[in-house]
């Protein structure tokens, strides 16, 4: 993951950040809540001034194929990062199960959790109207953008801003079998939803001190929610 600070022409201003996610070619804004439109490049102006501050992956990759430095501000490579970004990563996903319908189990970085029924936002939005006759098609969704993002694939994603004041539920009984099967992976799923091997996640489980939820001989399985965060993705 590859993160830059945008500054404002003159470099005194801090607009925000781009992050770009080298495995899943995908990239994100956050923009800071601190500075006033008329401040910022005027690209970013519509935005802050309907106070969205995380611009989706559209966007984002707009703005950065369509850059330049003398009206869009200098991209500088930081690795601080200010309180408001830290809180902000706090409303990002760590988890997303799939449960049955358009249901699905949320977990946020901050810790709140439990069950959103995706239904009504879905029909909003008319592109996902062939997801919705098939509802089981979006079981493939995952995580994407560092967990800002719910990917449903084929350019269909909601924001993990839109989806944290959603009112959240507990689990129905029905939905107790998927949720245990959503909640646990073992290394070799690991390898193909995040697309690296075997040896690196092996490395980052025992770097971080990563105890298996289940020992099962040579391939044991973990909380999905542990492990996820560990990773770009």
């Amino acid at each position: 993951m590859r993160k830059n600070e945008i500054r404002s022409e003159g470099k005194n201003r801090c607009v925000g950040f781009l992050f770009y996610y080298e495995k899943s070619d995908t990239c994100v804004i956050e923009l800071s809540p601190e500075v006033k439109a008329e401040e910022a490049p005027a690209w970013f102006r519509p935005f802050l001034e309907k106070k969205i501050f995380t611009l989706d992956p559209v966007s984002s990759r707009q703005f950065l194929e369509s850059w330049s430095s003398e009206k869009d501000g200098v991209l500088w490579n930081r690795s601080f990062e200010p309180d408001w970004l830290k809180e902000r990563k706090k409303r990002h996903l760590t988890q997303a199960i799939y449960l049955k319908d358009a249901r699905f189990y949320l977990t946020f970085a901050d810790g709140r959790s439990g069950a959103v029924d995706l239904t009504k936002e879905l029909q909003e939005d008319k592109s996902f109207s062939d997801l919705l006759k098939k509802p089981v098609e979006m079981k493939p969704a995952r995580l994407s953008a560092g967990g800002s993002v719910l990917d449903f694939g084929s350019g269909h994603f909601l924001m993990s801003r839109e989806l944290y004041d959603m009112p959240l539920s507990g689990i129905l009984p029905e939905d107790a079998r998927a949720f245990l099967q959503g909640s646990l992976v073992d290394v070799p799923d690991l390898c193909a939803e995040l697309g690296v091997s075997r040896q690196y996640i092996n490395r980052r489980l025992q770097e971080e001190g990563v105890q298996p939820f289940r020992k099962c001989g040579g391939n044991n399985l973990y909380l999905r929610g542990d492990v996820f965060p560990l990773f770009d993705y």
